[in-house]
């Protein structure tokens, strides 16, 4: 009786790993392992004497599932001829990991080395629901659009497999003249009050003459 137990015990145990493999199968197979990420892509344009003034901001935010480790992250601007203008933003990668001094007996506080990267832990990570915001800024000549593309490469903790997040948005050059949709309608109730004043002051001109002739 005592054999017959220990085998049930074994299968039930067997089949107990094999619906937890195959849970686990399944969630890979609809994407439940693959990080999701979100990339929010921003430029705002300005006037700045011959040329114009274009600043980026990508925003990354991580969703519920695990941890992501970035590795790059890397923005690209180019106009419609296929110059590429060069971002200029933080210093270094921003997906490494800054240095920092340790607290010693004079210094109990940690402190940045900004010059100086990470050796030990050189990635920065991102959590689930946490967000990160980065920002650039590119010198252009004016009246010509800009196209500008991002690109995010990172990896699981625990997993081998590279992910890659993109985006991408074009700034249009900046317009000499903005028109109000108020100060539209007000120019058609001006012009068409004068379309209607118009008649009444050719016949007041009119009127004038005859009278002048009249009087002669």
């Amino acid at each position: 009786m005592g054999h017959w137990i220990a085998i049930a015990k074994d299968l039930f145990g067997a089949a107990a790993l094999l619906g937890a493999a195959g849970f686990f199968l399944f969630k890979a197979i609809q994407g439940y392992l693959i990080l999701n990420l979100s990339l929010q892509l921003e430029s705002r344009r300005v006037r700045h004497g011959l040329s114009d003034l274009i600043a980026i901001t990508l925003t990354l935010s991580k969703g519920d599932r695990g941890t992501v480790r970035l590795h790059d992250i890397s923005v690209k601007a180019t106009d419609l001829f296929g110059v590429v203008y060069q971002p200029k933003g933080p210093s270094g990668p921003p997906e490494e990991r800054f240095s920092h001094q340790k607290p010693s007996a004079t210094n109990p506080s940690v402190r940045i080395i900004w010059s100086q990267r990470s050796s030990r832990n050189p990635h920065l990570n991102l959590s689930p629901g946490e967000t990160y915001q980065i920002e650039w800024v590119i010198s252009t000549p004016s009246q010509i659009p800009i196209i500008i593309e991002s690109a995010v490469l990172g990896r699981a903790r625990l997993w081998r497999r590279t992910g890659q997040w993109r985006a991408t948005k074009i700034s249009l050059p900046l317009g000499d003249v903005e028109v109000e949709p108020n100060r539209g309608a007000d120019k058609d109730q001006v012009d068409s009050g004068s379309q209607i004043s118009e008649p009444q002051n050719s016949t007041d001109r009119a009127d004038g003459k005859q009278r002048g002739r009249e009087s002669a």
